[in-house]
């Protein structure tokens, strides 16, 4: 059949009858870090490789980092013999885009939510997050997409970055209610360290 086509944040219940199966596909905007979550009972996913077979086994929650353009396909099966429901949502990072001021969000358990922030012109800036039930978060600028950085709880660092350039922060957040609240300051210059 046609593969539906998935929308960022939309999460939809969908019905399978007794060893049925779905397709699904998906397109990323940009390039960057997309969590796709799955949820049911004797369901199972995998995602087609790069000769549109389901091969690779897809779990319940997977982070794939996506160029512009590139399309994911999934095959969700009902492994049961009586019809069940699920629900699959992909979530793109949130901007953060409020700069010298706060901006708190609830985390959803157990999982890693992906925070991008873009910077607006070359500039030095200062992130910092405060949370509860959490206790640091991971972001990566090598070019490698390794998250090789940790940030803790109320801990400030100053990134220099490019016009265009992207950060993209990781919070892990564990059982119970999390939220998070994100500072991105620009460092005011001192007298004295400014170049004449």
């Amino acid at each position: 059949g046609t593969p539906i086509l998935l929308t960022d944040k939309v999460e939809e219940t969908y019905r399978l009858v007794p060893n049925g199966y779905m397709y699904f596909e998906y397109t990323a905007a940009s390039d960057t870090m997309y969590s796709f979550a799955l949820n049911g009972n004797y369901i199972s996913c995998s995602m087609a490789d790069e000769n549109g077979e389901f091969n690779q086994f897809f779990g319940t929650k997977k982070d794939i980092m996506l160029q512009s353009g590139e399309t994911v396909l999934l095959e969700v099966r009902n492994t049961y013999n009586s019809e069940t429901e699920f629900t699959l949502k992909v979530n793109p990072p949130i901007q953060l885009t409020n700069i010298s001021g706060e901006d708190t969000y609830v985390l959803d358990e157990e999982t890693n939510t992906y925070f991008e922030f873009t910077a607006e012109k070359d500039e030095m800036y200062n992130i910092s997050f405060s949370g509860q039930n959490i206790n640091y978060c991971c972001y990566y600028q090598d070019e490698n997409g390794e998250f090789n950085e940790s940030l803790y709880t109320n801990e400030r660092k100053n990134i220099l970055m490019k016009t265009g350039e992207k950060i993209l922060l990781r919070i892990q957040s564990y059982s119970g209610y999390s939220e998070c609240t994100w500072k991105i300051s620009i460092p005011v210059q001192l007298a004295g360290e400014v170049d004449n």
